[in-house]
């Protein structure tokens, strides 16, 4: 089966957008524009970016009969960082419909190519420039002063976590279970934009976290979502430290605002 989809890969126009490998009735159907959400949502990783590396990754991944994407994997790699970045982004992706066979949902194997080409990237900038450096210097100029010594209420509205970001919460929350984190809270700084999404993601220099695990949390961290903060008239650039803590019970990891997004689930249905 794999040398047939190599085959096949092989046969794909490099013009070639996305394409089903499981013959259906009726394709999943995804909101909007798939290559715009996967060009607005990829990060240029550093090192590729300043040894000029670009090409094109293919993912191949299910999408279950909720329309979820499920089993990822790598088809057609470049090197490692950037097979990594498509992945991820990869992961990100949800159908509204699953894809359907004489109207029944059907699991279906799907490929999209994850384009990193150097000047599309540098004239959209849609990678994030700091994410490797420390937002708490900007944090520091554009906030800290006013600080010191007094009480400063920034905003009129402050940003609020978005409840679509629930899903990147988890899987931050997931997989600093997973490695049996040492600390008991994660403390992170969040730049974000006008439009409520980051632009700078760091973690505290106190942090231990290294190499891949660290990378995956500040992938996370920057796909989360967030309500922009406002004065009286207009949306502001903002900060946001979104801080997961450990169960002290169980040892799981949590964040606050789930707990808030439920009591107000449970205050809605009462």
């Amino acid at each position: 089966m794999k040398y047939w989809l190599n085959i096949l890969l092989s046969l794909v126009s490099v013009q070639q957008e996305d394409f089903l490998i499981t013959a259906v009735s009726e394709p999943p159907c995804f909101d909007g524009d798939i290559k715009a959400f996967i060009q607005s949502n990829i990060s240029y990783p550093v090192e590729a970016l300043h040894d000029s590396v670009e090409g094109r990754v293919s993912v191949e991944f299910w999408v279950d009969t909720a329309g979820n994407t499920v089993k990822h994997e790598i088809l057609r790699g470049v090197r490692d960082d950037l097979d990594r970045e498509a992945l991820r982004v990869a992961r990100l992706i949800k159908f509204v419909t699953p894809a359907k066979q004489k109207d029944r949902p059907v699991a279906v194997r799907y490929v999209i190519p994850v384009d990193f080409f150097l000047d599309e990237q540098m004239n959209r900038r849609v990678f994030f420039d700091k994410d490797t450096s420390d937002c708490f210097e900007e944090f520091n100029e554009r906030y800290g002063k006013w600080m010191e010594n007094s009480l400063v209420t920034f905003w009129a509205v402050p940003p609020s976590l978005k409840r679509s970001s629930k899903k990147y919460a988890d899987l931050i929350c997931e997989r600093l279970s997973e490695i049996n984190y040492g600390n008991q809270y994660l403390q992170t700084m969040i730049l974000i934009d006008e439009n409520g999404k980051p632009y700078c993601c760091s973690l505290s220099s106190q942090e231990s976290l290294e190499g891949e695990d660290r990378r995956a949390i500040l992938g996370l961290l920057k796909s989360l979502r967030f309500n922009p903060a406002k004065d009286i008239k207009r949306n502001v650039k903002s900060f946001y430290s979104f801080s997961p803590r450990k169960n002290k019970k169980d040892g799981r990891w949590f964040y606050p605002e789930s707990t808030n997004w439920e009591k107000e689930r449970r205050h809605d249905k009462s």
